[in-house]
């Protein structure tokens, strides 16, 4: 898993052809933007094939944020059965640069999209199902 660029500038796609030259032929990315076209950041790689992915949006977001960023979940079940899940979570209030002054806010989107998070995980690999569980959680 990899959290990509955020902007669309080529590099996604100069890591994914790096990628697929040491054998990671298999990709799953969101497709979801916003007005501003910047995607999740998110990027699953595997040399094993990909048998289905979905993106899961959560629900709990900033608004400001919302303006310029959707934050995701990108879920891939793997042949075999392995499960991988991927995201990328709003960050602490402290590290939120100018709008930092919604510490509420911010703090209440960072606990409902973690709820929402160990949902999705209960959901998609019940029982003694493997996953695996990358990306940037912002646990500072």
């Amino acid at each position: 898993c990899f959290e990509s660029s955020l902007w669309p500038s080529g590099y996604t796609d100069q890591l994914v052809k790096g990628a697929s030259a040491v054998g990671f032929q298999y990709v799953a990315r969101p497709a979801s933007s916003t007005w501003l076209a910047m995607n999740s950041g998110l990027l699953i790689l595997s040399k094993v094939p990909i048998l289905r992915s979905k993106e899961h949006a959560f629900r709990s977001q900033f608004l400001l944020e919302r303006c310029v960023l959707r934050r995701v979940a990108l879920h891939c079940e793997l042949e075999g059965g392995l499960q991988v899940l991927t995201c990328h979570l709003t960050p602490a209030a402290e590290n939120c640069g100018p709008i930092r002054w919604a510490v509420q806010m911010i703090n209440d989107t960072r606990r409902g999209q973690a709820k929402e998070l160990a949902d999705l995980v209960r959901w998609e690999a019940p029982g003694p199902t493997p996953l695996v569980l990358a990306g940037d959680l912002n646990l500072s």
